[in-house]
């Protein structure tokens, strides 16, 4: 899954992730 779709669906379902992974 490309970085920018994961980041999106990251946001959409209100993920907490580390920042760097979309660095």
């Amino acid at each position: 899954m490309p970085t920018e779709a994961l980041a999106i669906m990251a946001r959409r379902h209100g993920w907490q992730l580390p920042a760097h992974t979309f660095q």
